[in-house]
């Protein structure tokens, strides 16, 4: 797998998490009622998927750098559709935050949305040969 593959395939990733956190910022704001106002509830949410969004990282790269070594066609392009729904996905663990609670902790999802761009670099880095 070349570095400009994976630098195609995380790109698209990222560009598909950002407009994942943008809809959900939006949907928030129009329609969905804050569910969850206290902060505490935020903060957990927030350090629980955080954690788990950054635990994920090592795991998935093992994971598609032993896809990759059987260097057949097919594999690879799932490696490639992986890496990018792997980068995507941090956009998928902030939405609880950015869509249950108050908007004085939107900055919470937003952290975890933009934890996509280490993703991105951790894919680009250690995947790209």
């Amino acid at each position: 797998m070349n570095r400009t593959d994976v630098i195609i395939a995380a790109g698209i990733g990222l560009l598909l998490g950002a407009l994942i956190a943008a809809l959900g910022i939006i949907a928030h704001r129009l329609w969905i009622p804050t569910l969850f106002p206290q902060p505490i509830i935020a903060w957990l949410m927030f350090l629980m998927l955080g954690a788990f969004s950054l635990l994920e990282i090592p795991v998935m790269i093992f994971g598609i750098r032993k896809m990759v070594e059987s260097r057949q066609p097919t594999t690879l392009k799932v490696a490639l559709f992986t890496v990018g729904a792997f980068v995507t996905f941090a956009a998928i663990y902030a939405l609880p935050n950015l869509l249950l609670t108050s908007p004085h902790t939107l900055w919470m999802g937003t952290v975890l949305a933009t934890l996509g761009l280490l993703r991105f670099a951790a894919a680009v880095l250690f995947l790209g040969e």
